[in-house]
């Protein structure tokens, strides 16, 4: 059978380009944008204008994803900053010194109730941020250059990372050691995910 793609909707999103985008899980309705204008705005689907814009950062936005309530945003910028915002009150609630430089993926531990969010960044070091702590908890060594991208495991048991050293690897977020790594990919890993029911892990590469 063969699908067809029908364009809902086109919109000027940002004065400069897009450098993130992610979509609220709960609803699927809402959907944020992140930008070289250093701005993080927020839309429903359908609506041309934003219903909110956070903003400017003190640089471009690199990195956004809803919690699984959509009741809070995190981002992440060039600068290393990794902030959380509550959106019902529009109030930030932790602001994180993450990295010393960009960070390129963000995500959350899903059976703790979004109390514990993780970041990796070119530094090639993940780093562990409690929403009851003003600094890192923990800080990973995970690769030989930036690490491109980072996910957790459904059950909340490990951290997967793609890095630019062409490798990708898993750790036991228990100890926070490195537990496996793959080196199958002949260029810089990109991304990586678990499968939300299996034992399986996917990647890609460049």
């Amino acid at each position: 059978m063969k699908s067809t793609v029908i364009p809902l909707q086109s919109l000027k999103a940002h004065e400069k380009s897009i450098t993130s985008l992610c979509i609220g899980q709960r609803t699927g309705l809402v959907y944020a944008t992140g930008g070289e204008d250093s701005n993080l705005n927020l839309w429903m689907v359908g609506n041309s204008s934003p219903i909110v814009c956070l903003g400017p950062f003190p640089s471009p936005v690199t990195s956004c994803i809803f919690s699984d309530s959509e009741n809070e945003i995190c981002c992440g910028n060039q600068g290393g900053s990794v902030i959380l915002f509550d959106l019902n009150s529009s109030k930030i609630l932790n602001n994180w010194s993450s990295h010393p430089s960009a960070i390129n993926c963000l995500c959350y531990n899903p059976v703790d109730r979004m109390k514990t969010w993780y970041s990796c960044g070119d530094d090639g070091t993940i780093r562990v941020l409690s929403t009851s702590s003003k600094t890192p908890i923990k800080t990973i060594r995970a690769h030989d250059g930036p690490v491109n991208f980072l996910t957790i495991s459904p059950d909340g048991r490990y951290a997967a990372s793609a890095g630019k050293d062409k490798k990708v690897k898993i750790f036991d977020l228990n100890t926070f050691s490195e537990i496996q790594t793959f080196t199958k990919h002949t260029d810089s890993a990109t991304c990586v995910q678990f499968h939300p029911k299996l034992p399986l892990l996917i990647s890609g590469g460049c």
